[in-house]
């Protein structure tokens, strides 16, 4: 009923290419053109479409979130529980965040299937961005707080009134910088927030920052004077990487930023005229500037591709190569009331119309395979400080957590709220993993019995991975992939598997792989009913939580091995299951 239902909210048709023209130098007018495809959505776009490694998300009016193929063709459709903000935004792994006119806080997974939901304090002001290990920020007037990767609000802090207009940027070593309402001296303030909550230190910048864009580095600024820099840590403190100053010649008002973080470039889109610098990240070095035929005021969208920088007005759409030279040009139909727009790789301009329709038109001829110019951010775990000067004398036989502690620890995991408290727990983690890893990777002829305490104490051990699998952010994950690759034994080795189901999320597809190997290599025996058991419900959780077809084929590889006739029946019936479970879910 429900299928039958969006059927009829949702028609798709498609108009032959009669008419359709490609063309590399000349000026195509969409007027007289016909679109390559038409799709009619159940709904208006809200916001500007975001790119994803598939195509594209955006919020609708009312309660609906629509996934894209890059062509504009519509993947999925998904209504929420609540109206939502017009914006959106993509995290690692394709995983979306949406937020509701309440503030409440959603993730999906990349095939739109909502994963939590979690009410918010605060008025939200803008999409959450996401951390180097993962965690969710999001900031409104007066906080910035922290999420889980699984929901759990990390800390929530206080700060000045922020400017509206100025996101907060992530910095290269994982900090916060929040862009505040004060000002100094006509120069813009901020504030640099740990990772873990606490106040770092206030900057006072060189003058008014128009803009703030992360990358690799650092945050890449633009000021009222036409200048550019970015603001870099180093030794714990921020300094200035590099300048371009205004004086130059290089850079002029109006200044827009366009980020190539997959090739570590920055193109300056600048003056009346739209000149376009493009400029290495990492050292300010100008590689290559050009003049445009379209002016900055009338810029309405602009967009990195393969084949190059897209900048459209309201009545036309170039595409310029890193060298100046004019990869395409359109001119755009002035009937059409065009509210958004997105350009794929392979040369489409998709038009959202505010009449609910969806047109493609094919800018070129495309003759080779296209490169992909999306950029995905990969998880790391933050470097911390070692807590060091905490081990007991008689640490090299015994533990450094006492059962308490870790409990402790454990629960503050689960609860939330442990702010400043995280960091010195994680440290102790790691110390404490690091070692266990060490001894249970390391033969018994390799050391004294009595020094393997780890080894020795499967209970304690399996109780520090479990307590590392809730903290919901990337950490000791090469430490619980080299486990479950090593671990001879099964008591320990079905724990490891339960807690990467835990986990659930798995960036690069980790700890499936990992999964897959003791599956591969036939470390699991037909008759060990549990740990198959256990490895049939991790495959389908991490399955369900990623939501990527990536995860879903890894998933039925590992899950077909169980399929074999040496298997016990139950296995089989329960691979099948899962096999279902997962063909339901996918895109």
């Amino acid at each position: 009923m429900k299928r039958l239902f969006l059927a009829a909210l949702i028609m798709i048709s498609s108009i032959p290419c009669m008419a359709q023209q490609t063309f590399v130098n000349k000026e195509i007018d969409l007027s007289q053109t016909l679109a390559s495809n038409i799709a009619v959505i159940g709904g208006s776009l809200a916001c500007q479409p975001v790119r994803t490694s598939y195509g594209y998300v955006a919020a609708g009016d009312g309660k609906q979130i629509y996934g894209f193929t890059q062509e504009g063709r519509l993947l999925w459709q998904r209504t929420a529980k609540f109206r939502l903000k017009k914006f959106i935004s993509v995290l690692s792994e394709d995983l979306i965040c949406v937020v509701s006119t309440d503030s409440q806080i959603a993730l999906l997974n990349s095939s739109g299937l909502f994963l939590w939901t979690s009410k918010s304090d605060f008025t939200v002001m803008d999409e959450p961005f996401q951390g180097a290990d993962g965690r969710i920020f999001v900031r409104g007037k007066n906080y910035l707080s922290c999420y889980g990767m699984k929901g759990t609000r990390r800390w929530e802090t206080k700060t000045e009134e922020q400017n509206s207009k100025l996101k907060p940027s992530l910095l290269n070593d994982g900090s916060v910088v929040v862009f505040l309402s004060r000002m100094q001296d006509g120069k813009t303030v901020g504030t640099r927030i740990s990772p873990f909550g606490e106040f770092i230190e206030e900057i006072v910048f060189a003058g008014q920052v128009l803009s703030a864009h992360s990358t690799a580095y650092g945050t890449a600024l633009t000021f009222s004077d036409g200048s550019a820099g970015l603001l870099a840590i180093e030794n714990n403190a921020a300094i200035s990487k590099w300048t371009i100053p205004s004086v130059s010649g290089i850079l002029s008002l109006p200044l827009n930023v366009i980020c190539d973080r997959k090739n570590d470039l920055l193109y300056f889109v600048h003056g009346r005229s739209s000149r376009i610098a493009c400029v290495e990240t990492k050292t300010g070095n100008v590689i290559s500037s050009f003049d445009t035929q379209i002016g900055t005021s009338d810029i309405k969208y602009m967009t990195l591709t393969s084949q190059g920088v897209v900048l459209c007005s309201q009545s036309k759409g170039h595409c310029y190569k890193k060298d100046g030279d004019l990869a395409w040009k359109v001119k755009f139909d002035p009937q059409k009331k065009t509210k958004y727009m997105f350009v794929s790789d392979s040369g489409f301009i998709v038009l959202c119309n505010s009449n609910w329709t969806m047109e493609l038109y094919q800018t070129r001829l495309n003759l080779e395979k296209t490169r992909s110019s999306f950029y995905e951010m990969k998880a790391a775990r933050l470097k911390l400080d070692e807590a060091r000067g905490m081990y007991p004398s008689s640490y090299e036989y015994g533990r450094l957590i006492e059962d308490k502690e870790l409990e402790k620890i454990s629960e503050s995991f689960s609860k939330g709220d442990f702010s400043e408290k995280e960091k010195d727990s994680l440290s102790l983690l790691h110390l404490e993993i690091t070692e266990m890893t060490s001894q249970w990777n390391r033969n018994r002829s390799q050391g004294q019995r009595d020094s393997l305490y780890f080894r020795n104490n499967i209970p304690y051990s399996s109780s520090l991975i479990e307590t590392a699998c809730r903290t919901e952010v990337y950490f000791c994950r090469n430490e619980l992939i080299s486990l479950m690759k090593n671990t001879s034994d099964p008591s320990f080795l079905l724990h490891l598997v339960k807690c990467a189901g835990i986990a659930a999320w798995d960036p690069g597809e980790e700890m499936l792989s990992a999964i897959e190997y003791l599956m591969n290599t036939k470390r699991v025996s037909p008759k060990d009913i549990l740990l198959l058991n256990e490895i049939a419900d991790t495959t389908w959780e991490i399955c369900r939580f990623m939501g990527r077809p990536a995860y879903f084929q890894k998933g039925r590889q590992i899950l077909g091995y169980m399929l074999y006739p040496q298997f016990p029946k139950e296995i089989r019936d329960k691979a099948v299951e899962i096999m279902r479970k997962i063909a339901d879910s996918k895109l």
